[in-house]
Formats: structure tokens, sequence, C-alpha cells
């Protein structure tokens, strides 16, 4: 018999290594692998019924295996939706987000919040809020991110600067939270007021120009409910009828008016219905003295509800005093 000579191919070079060769021949999986082997050694030995029952398990197993793949996938596609619905939720939202550290450092923001500091969201991060908000207000939001708790948000309504320069205002609303580190962190919500609050100061405006208006016009001025009794009236009505200016009548419209043509129904009905009513009517002085008088009475809405406003002159030739 020639026996075949081996060849140099099928020898391992001296410098050869194999898996788990050295330190690794006691690795968990190399115990499992030779765990496996004794038992696949055992396993040539056993019955076809052994046998049958061991393919059974292993293509339950198998079966398993794949519904618990299945079973991921289909958790990673519900991930996939809670993360794409946070986006929505968080990045997306019309108000601004803005996660704060105990110091004030800026952690994380949605778009809406970079938008009113105007910068990126790279920019913002690892900012002080404070760079953002006005320098008269720096106590205000000291005040606020001070007092603010996780069970008690607290809120204020202070100027923010952009990183332009210019200038909005802010609804700024602050809660304490915990994070998935078991730190404490700074949950900011930022709304811009702009709009109202120039809406305000519109308002409030027009509400000085009103009194000033009031106060200073020669007319005699009165506003009273739809039943007559006197809310308010000027110096010039309170002159004309002989009282004085800082006086307040208090009294109905009904007192004054001699013969009750203020507010007859007719008129009454004009008014309600948006109609300016022009008539002469005659008023008792404090003195008891009669004053005939040109008015115009006219409905207004003072804070939603119907009041009447009439302006009342001196007719020609008449004077206030008897």
């Amino acid at each position: 018999m020639v026996r075949s000579k081996k060849r140099k191919s099928d020898e391992a070079p001296p410098n050869a290594t194999f898996p788990f060769a050295g330190p690794e021949a006691n690795h968990p999986l190399r115990r499992e692998a030779e765990t496996r082997i004794g038992a696949g050694t055992q396993a040539a030995h056993a019955t076809p019924e052994t046998l049958n029952r061991a393919i059974h398990e292993l293509r339950i197993h198998q079966i398993e295996l794949e519904m618990q793949n299945e079973e991921l996938r289909r958790a990673q596609v519900e991930l996939d939706v809670a993360r794409a619905r946070y986006f929505d939720l968080y990045d997306l939202a019309p108000i601004g987000y803005c996660t704060l550290s105990l110091s004030g450092v800026i952690l994380e923001t949605n778009l809406a919040a970079v938008t009113m500091m105007g910068v990126s969201r790279a920019s913002a991060s690892g900012r002080a809020f404070a760079r953002f908000i006005h320098p008269e207000d720096q106590g205000v939001l000291h005040t606020l991110l001070t007092a603010a708790r996780a069970d008690a948000p607290r809120s204020v309504e202070l100027r923010m600067i952009r990183y332009d320069g210019s200038m909005l205002w802010a609804h700024v609303a602050v809660s304490l939270a915990q994070n998935e580190a078991g730190g404490i962190e700074r949950r900011v919500v930022l709304s811009d007021v702009t709009a109202r609050r120039l809406a305000e100061n519109g308002q409030h405006q027009l509400e000085v120009r009103y009194r000033e208006l009031f106060s200073r016009a020669l007319d005699g001025i009165v506003v009273c409910a739809a039943d007559g009794a006197v809310e308010n009236v000027n110096a010039a009505f309170c002159h004309m009828h002989g009282w004085e200016a800082a006086e307040n009548p208090g009294k109905n419209l009904r007192e004054f008016d001699t013969q009750g043509l203020a507010l007859t129904p007719e008129r009454m009905g004009r008014m309600l219905s948006g109609q300016v009513s022009v008539f002469q009517v005659e008023h008792r002085h404090r003195d008891g003295h009669a004053l005939q008088l040109d008015a115009s009475t006219s409905l207004i809405f003072v804070s939603g509800t119907p009041r009447l406003l009439g302006y009342y002159r001196l007719r020609p030739g008449q004077s206030a005093s008897p």
C-alpha cells in the first residue's frame, strides 16, 4: 500500500491561530460548543423516536425565533411611528419648548423656540437662556426660575431679545422635571404674545386719549346704563348742571330731564338699533332753573355691555347761570 504524502498546503503554518486557541479556550461560547458536540455524540446512538422528537423541538424553536423576530420588527415599526409622532408634537409645535440645566444653560429646543431666539438649534445649544432676555427683565427671569416647582409651574410675560437685537414679548412658563439619568432639569414653554401686547398697548393709548378728550370736551358728556343710571360724566356736564368738576351726580338721567324726552321707548328703540338720536331737551339745573339743550344720544358698548352715550350743549343764548 502506497501512502499518500501530506501536502504542505494541508499543514497549518507554524504561526497559525485557531478560534478559542490559547486564553480563549475557556470562553463561554467555546464551552457551550463543546457541550453541544458532546450531546451530538450521544445523539448518534439515539433511537429514531428520540431523533424525531429532537427534530420536532428544533422546528418549534425555529418557529419561536421567527415569531420573536417578527415581534421585534413590529416593535421597531411602532418605535419609528412614536418617534415621528414625537417629532410632530414637539419639534413642529407652534409654541416653543426648551430644556434648561439648573444653571440656566439651554440643553434642547424645538424649532419654534429657536425661531423666537433668532438662532439655529446648534447655536442655541449650550448658551445661557438669559442671553435672550431683555436686560431690564433679567430679575424677572431669575425670580421665575427660582420659584418654579415640579408640581407648580410658574409663568410671567417678559421681553426677549433675538440674536439680531429685535425684541418680542413672550409668555414664559417654567417647571421642574426629572430627566432619564435621574437629574433635575427646567422645562420652559414659550409663547409669542407680541401681537396681543401691542394691541393692548394700542388700546391703552386709545383709552388715555378717550379720557383726555372726555375730560376736556366743551360739550357735556354722560354715560349711563340702559335704564338711565348715570355711570360717568365729564367736567363740562357737571359745570353745566351746577356740580363741581370732581363730583359725580350719581343719579338717573331722568332726574335731569324735566320733560322725559331722553329715554322714551321710541328713542331707545332707535338707539338700540344703532341709530343716533338728535333732539332738544330741557334739563334741570342744580339750583332748580331750566336749561335748554341740544342733545344727541347713541349706543356704545363698554366691556361688551350696552351703554348710552349722550352729548349735551347749551342752546344759543342760554347760560348755565340763572
